[in-house]
């Protein structure tokens, strides 16, 4: 064994011993407050019996019993081992070692035998080796560091190093911003300094392959403008756009008027007023005749009065139906001006909060929480941005935290005067913050003349809880839900539990548990009945202590949705937009809810009520270009997938799912086959991604060899799969696919029945067996199975799939999708 590995093995037998002997004391210090009576003896919590919702029931109302407070943990041991386990995560979290190892030992003198400990100390044991390894790895560098470099060369090598970095990284920058010509011309800089340079090679393959795609996407869709507009010059002609006014809240009114958002507005009807009728008129000047008064004169005025009064009302009626007098909010992200690590959270979940209390008045529309957040760090001002949204009003917090003490200032812009026109400064205590929250509502709706409804004052008046560490973990979950993307959904549900654990009475944080609930559900390939329980549980509690939540009709709505109870669904989901108008993520639920029965006109008006409010949220542009292309509006599903692709992180992935589905329906094959060639280059093990790229080809009439090959490659990439993992069902059914394109039904018949043996629940399995039989041309089957997929999880993008094509016009398979 050489002296590192020695040195390695004492450590490590040190980090034991050492938990070990503080594990001792602490189990003594335990034993001796036991005799004393200090504490209570340790015993094992349970969690209490949850009341499951049954499916049917009219109303989730709970007993009278049921609206009790939970009780709190049964001994002080079980709250000190949820203290400590939540220390020690933020520990590790944050990379301090050192205040780790003293957490893990005072845990483990109270749970000893728990596995969790023993993750927890590998967990540590994994970072202080991953430490000494990087220490090492960077004194054996400086060790074989050249000493005959003079000082001069060191620098200029290092000068080098960090312009080259700094060239790659703005070549970068411009490559995601497809500002192709910028970037090539940093990555050749890059290649002068250091020709051998990978990073920079790689990248300069890829910006020339991209640019390359971006020409010929320009030059087709210049192509398709020249036939479009050969085809129906007037009609073009007739759809040029108006330029709006600033002051208009909805957009104005023009003839077949279309938004940046891809919205039809109805054209407004006006025209001249049809004048008296002459027997009228014949009669009035007959009687003023006999006074000697002159009948020109008369008719005149009398029918510029008649005219100018029937032309208010019309007019004022055109106005309110067409521009309804409502109000537009922008609750711009709150700045954190200084405080503890806290500060973040509660700036994060108190603006969340306020976009939810505004949500909730029906004569305001409040532009939406992924919009709202994703103007952090934007170059515009509050105003600029606010302009660009279409809201008359912007909201600002600045906000810091010492503790338990909060300090925020609250500014409120009016967009049309271009000037701050209210501004206030609180300082309230944690448990204080919600009552406050409420209050600075109440005061920015008088600011703005606006009277909310009896219900809704009433709503703003509520108590939602009365301790400051209940609303303190709400806050933190409510930010984690924000990037939702970071956290693992256990880590969410958690988090909301901890909440509710400090207050059993607290609604919001029930609400926002059922949610957690429903997300863990959908991320779960293998989704568990038991998520869907959890929620109803959640809403039941949260409805048996608050009346108006549009959360709390939400969650409860999906849940239905997913139970197949898809007109229950519906129900919820209209009592959700019913109590929170603006809510977005409400709206675009409701869309596919109606979908779901069959109520396209619903859902497309639902769909697009959601881009109008959050106009920031790929998931709104995404759900309107569904329904859409559901519904057989390919062009407007295109339009709309593309303003998605423009907010989509990863836009390869994106534009390779509905896009390029969206495409080959246009029978634009070659743009279709551009954009997954793309994402192959992106994603070479993406067997799905090849599976696609060779169906496209087939429909384009390639050549055999081309879509033979990529078909081959999906077929390597499946086997390599399965090979390392067998109990990979999707990988399985994807190969039984790839059989059945390439015309090998009975090899297709058995990778698909390997895929049922190892999961027959799976949805992924499900849909791509259905699938399967819908190529084969067996519709009865392929419908049976669909109709088991649907009932287990109602996916709308697995439904649009190009594969049930052949299905779209059988009444079984819209029976099943859409009743």
């Amino acid at each position: 064994m050489s002296t590192d590995d020695q040195e390695k093995q004492s450590e490590k037998e040190r980090l034991l011993e050492e938990i070990r002997r503080r594990a001792e004391e602490a189990e003594l210090r335990r034993l001796e407050e036991e005799e004393t009576g200090t504490v209570e003896p340790p015993s094992d919590v349970a969690p209490p019996e949850q009341e499951v919702l049954p499916l049917n029931a009219p109303a989730p109302l709970s007993p009278p019993s049921a609206r009790k407070a939970a009780p709190p943990p049964k001994s002080v041991r079980a709250q000190k081992v949820l203290v400590l386990r939540e220390r020690l995560t933020i520990a590790l979290d944050r990379g301090k070692i050192d205040k780790a190892v003293d957490i893990l030992a005072e845990l483990s003198g109270l749970i000893p035998e728990s596995p969790e400990v023993e993750e927890f100390r590998q967990r540590i044991e994994r970072m202080q080796t991953e430490k000494r390894q990087a220490a090492e790895k960077k004194r054996s560098s400086t060790e074989r560091r050249p000493t005959t470099e003079s000082p001069s060369s060191r620098e200029t090598k290092g000068t080098q190093r960090k312009k080259i970095l700094e060239l790659l990284d703005s070549a970068q920058n411009d490559y995601q911003q497809e500002k192709y010509d910028s970037a090539l011309e940093s990555v050749e800089s890059v290649l002068k300094l250091d020709a051998n340079n990978e990073d920079g090679q790689k990248l300069k393959q890829q910006i020339v392959k991209a640019q390359r795609i971006a020409e010929l996407i320009k030059r087709e869709e210049a192509r398709t403008r020249e036939e479009e507009a050969q085809l129906h010059p007037a009609k073009q002609e007739s759809e040029k756009p108006i330029p709006r006014g600033d002051a208009e809240v909805w957009g104005t009114s023009t003839t077949l008027q279309r938004t940046d958002l891809g919205i039809e507005i109805p054209p407004e009807e006006k025209g001249p007023l049809a004048p008296p009728k002459p027997p009228l008129m014949h009669r009035v000047t007959s009687r003023i005749s006999k006074v000697k008064i002159p009948k020109k004169t008369i008719a005149t005025i009398g029918a510029i009065l008649l005219l100018a009064v029937v032309g208010y009302f019309v007019v004022e009626g055109v106005r309110h139906a067409v521009s309804p007098p409502l109000h537009s909010i922008l609750v711009y992200p709150a700045v954190v001006q200084s405080g503890d690590s806290t500060a973040t959270w509660t700036a994060d979940g108190l603006t969340s909060d306020l976009i939810s209390d505004f949500s909730a008045i029906s004569r305001v529309r409040v532009i939406g929480g992924e919009t709202s957040f994703g103007l952090r760090g934007s170059s515009r001002d509050v105003l600029t941005a606010a302009r660009s949204l279409g809201a008359n009003y912007a909201v600002q917090l600045s906000l810091s935290r010492e503790g338990e003490r909060v300090v925020f200032q609250s500014t409120l812009y009016d967009t049309s005067k271009g000037r701050v026109i209210w501004t206030t400064t609180n300082q309230a205590s944690l448990r204080e913050l919600p009552t406050a929250r409420l209050e600075l509502v109440r005061k920015i709706l008088s600011v703005i003349d606006v009277v909310p409804k009896p219900e809704e004052d009433a709503a703003l008046h509520r108590q939602p809880t009365s301790t400051s560490r209940s609303y303190d973990l709400y806050l933190r979950a409510r930010s984690m839900l924000l990037r939702s993307d970071r956290y693992p959904t256990g880590r969410l549900i958690e988090a909301f539990q901890q909440a509710v654990v400090a207050d059993s009475l607290y609604a919001d944080a029930h609400a926002g548990l059922g949610w957690a609930y429903v997300l863990a559900y959908e991320s779960d390939r293998n989704p568990k009945d038991a998520y869907l329980t959890q929620a109803r549980w959640s809403v039941q509690h949260a409805l048996s202590l608050t009346r108006r939540s549009s959360e709390i009709f939400r969650v409860w709505g999906v849940t239905e949705q997913y139970a197949g109870q898809r007109l229950k669904a519906v129900e919820r989901l209209e009592q959700a937009v019913a109590v929170a108008p603006s809510d977005a993520e409400a709206q675009r639920r409701l869309a596919v809810a109606y979908l779901s029965t069959g109520r396209n006109d619903l859902s497309l008006a639902a769909a697009q009520r959601a881009v109008l409010d959050d106009p920031g949220s790929i998931d709104s542009y995404t759900t309107l270009a569904e329904v859409q292309q559901f519904s057989g509006d390919y062009k407007g599903a295109y339009r709309n997938y593309d303003l998605g692709l423009r907010l989509a992180t990863d836009k390869s992935e994106y534009a390779s799912g509905g896009l390029a589905d969206v495409l080959v329906s246009l029978q634009q094959h070659d743009r279709a086959i551009e954009i997954l060639t793309d994402r192959i280059a992106r994603a070479r093990t993406s067997y799905s991604d090849y599976y696609k790229l060779a169906r496209v080809e087939q429909l384009a009439g390639r050549p055999k060899t081309e879509w033979f090959m990529a078909l081959q490659k999906a077929k390597t990439l499946i086997e390599e799969r399965v090979k390392e993992d067998p109990r990979d069902a999707n990988a399985s059914s994807m190969k039984a696919l790839v059989h059945t394109l390439l015309g090998e039904f009975k090899e297709a018949a058995t990778a698909s029945k390997q895929a049922q043996e190892v999961d027959p629940n799976d949805v992924d399995v499900l849909y791509n067996t259905a699938r399967m039989y819908a190529r084969q041309g067996e519709k009865s089957v392929a419908n049976e199975i669909l109709k088991r997929a649907v009932e287990r999880q109602y996916s709308l993008p697995r439904i649009l799939d190009l594969d049930f094509n052949s299905l779209r016009s059988d009444v079984e398979f819209l029976r099943i999708v859409a009743r």
